[in-house]
């Protein structure tokens, strides 16, 4: 019973973890860890199992943090890069350019090409159709979170989606 509890609390600390900043989970679980410290104090009896569950939730928290943590473009952030890839949505256009997600294959930069996987936002004059295969050129960017307090966050729904880049 306690290992399906245990189980219970990590998959609602992943799931939770795309609303929770793992320093707030790791709070939360210094304050159980003293409650439970004062409570051994007092009567001598510590509730494992509910012990168990709150840290298997924070662990939770923390590794889905970590595992969104950092991307296989981060070196490449701010530089001039040419990426090749497969349109993987439909083009957006929004009055002047379209948008579009780009699932590149690989990366060039300075004349040395690397073979990559990850899925990018593409925003660019021309119009490609869903599948093309394309090379852009460009500067990658993080996709930026929210200015203000209760603003769109769109990098927390772009990363979502497995994208925290664009170019």
């Amino acid at each position: 019973m306690e290992l399906i509890q245990i189980t219970a609390g990590l998959i609602v600390g992943i799931l939770l973890g795309k609303y929770i900043e793992p320093f707030y989970a790791l709070c939360f679980g210094a304050v159980l860890l003293i409650e439970e410290i004062v409570r051994y104090l007092a009567v001598k009896r510590i509730n494992t199992s509910l012990a168990a569950v709150f840290i298997s939730l924070c662990v939770g928290v923390i590794l889905i943090n970590h595992a969104a943590a950092g991307g296989a473009l981060d070196d490449y952030v701010d530089n001039y890069c040419e990426v090749t890839g497969s349109v993987v949505s439909i083009p957006k256009f929004d009055g002047e350019n379209y948008k579009y997600e780009l699932e590149a294959v690989s990366i060039k930069y300075c004349g040395i090409e690397k073979e990559i996987d990850e899925r990018i936002i593409l925003t660019a004059k021309q119009k490609p159709e869903l599948d093309d295969c394309i090379s852009a050129n460009g500067f990658i960017k993080e996709i930026k979170s929210s200015m203000n307090e209760y603003g769109f966050d769109a990098r927390r729904y772009y990363k979502s989606k497995d994208i925290e880049y664009k170019m």
